[in-house]
């Protein structure tokens, strides 16, 4: 089980990283790939916390862990950094740069320590 969450956190970091790309080409507008993106993160966020009340993560659990405070980490910078201009008057979303750029570095942290762990493993 602890194999399969390496292998798939080490996705997910990835997929983090390829958001990032895509929303700084946009300069943070979302696009329909972002929506799937963000249902993809929150539907992690869910299997990390499920899997951290049932337990049976060895070193894992730390990815976990970060998982969950980076979601709100991330939606509190957004927040602080420009909340009214996260929607704009089309009715498109706005992500602010600095959040895009916390989420790419944070997706290559992440796809970073779920490589060194899945490489111990």
């Amino acid at each position: 089980m602890e194999n399969f969450f390496i292998s798939a956190a080490l996705v997910v970091g990835i997929a983090q990283v390829v958001d990032a790309i895509f929303l700084y080409r946009r300069r943070g507008l979302t696009h329909s790939l972002a929506m799937y993106f963000s249902l993809f993160e929150y539907l992690w966020a869910a299997a990390c916390l499920c899997l951290l009340f049932v337990g049976g993560l060895g070193a894992s659990r730390w990815l976990a862990y970060s998982f969950l405070v980076y979601i709100p980490s991330a939606v509190i910078l957004a927040l602080l950094v420009d909340a009214r201009g996260l929607v704009q008057p089309s009715g498109a979303v706005r992500v602010p740069m600095a959040t895009v750029y916390f989420g790419g570095l944070y997706g290559v942290l992440y796809a970073g320590g779920a490589g060194i762990l899945r490489a111990g493993a």
